[in-house]
């Protein structure tokens, strides 16, 4: 994937006492500096190379020189908006306070040395150059995608699944065995149980005995259905006929009489 940098400004850039504070075409050096720098807000600190790099078209018509590059880094350099630094004998610009960040999945651009002391003496001011952290949450930068927002959920769903606590009443291992396969089933016909719904159906379970409560699980899978319900008697007791029951009250009626 093509490394996309993102180095907006911040609202407050030109209200900055420091960029109010240097000439047009040194505030013109700056922005090109943040629009070339790496992601380490580092760039060569050799004018003839700032010319050619950030200059190419202006420098071949005469319009930018190399003293105009050296005058225009001495403001820029005073006023604390860069700073020079040296690693192995070569010539770097650092962008001090400025934040350049790259897309979190893409490899990090850095194309010059880092300098770790560079801001070692400087104050906890704001930044107040370029965007801020709060700006760069805000535009969605640093926040999940809806892919890993989803993964995210999934995870705290499924963790809060496992632990759901069983009920003393139905802690043995064949009602975990056939609650197992019921959490199993539910899945298969693509009505997954939401944690809530783990809960109540557990609370429900819970006021019947171990073995009644695996019945209705079996029940609901025999049957196709998503919910639970009270296991029916496939086998009721037979009433007798109306005439029979009739006949059994007066059946002993002539047992009475005496010949």
């Amino acid at each position: 994937m093509k490394h996309d940098p993102w180095v907006p400004l911040r609202c407050s850039y030109t209200d900055s006492k420091k960029i109010n504070a240097v000439s047009d075409g040194a505030e013109i050096l700056y922005l090109r500096l943040i629009a070339q720098c790496d992601d380490n807000c580092n760039f060569d600190g050799n004018p003839t190379l700032i010319l050619c790099k950030l200059y190419a078209e202006r420098a071949k018509n005469g319009q930018v020189s190399k003293r105009k590059i050296e005058k225009r880094i001495a403001e820029l350099t005073k006023i604390e908006l860069i700073r020079h630094y040296d690693n192995g004998g070569e010539s770097y610009i650092h962008l001090i306070n400025c934040l350049k960040c790259a897309r979190k999945d893409c490899k990090k651009d850095v194309r010059f040395p880092v300098c770790d002391s560079v801001n070692a003496d400087l104050p906890d001011a704001p930044r107040n150059e370029t965007v801020t952290d709060t700006e760069r949450k805000r535009n969605g930068r640093v926040t999940k995608t809806p892919r890993q927002n989803r993964t995210e959920q999934n995870r705290i769903e499924q963790n809060r699944t496992e632990h759901t606590p069983i009920p003393p009443a139905l802690d043995t291992p064949e009602f975990k065995q056939a609650w197992n396969i019921w959490v199993k089933y539910r899945g298969e016909i693509k009505s997954k149980l939401a944690p809530t719904t783990i809960e109540q159906q557990l609370k429900k379970l819970s006021k019947h005995t171990a073995t009644e409560a695996i019945a209705m699980l079996e029940q609901s899978m025999a049957q196709g259905w998503r919910g639970l319900f009270e296991v029916k008697d496939d086998n009721p007791k037979q009433q007798k006929p109306k005439h029979d029951r009739a006949f059994d009250e007066h059946s002993n009626v002539g047992e009475t009489v005496q010949v």
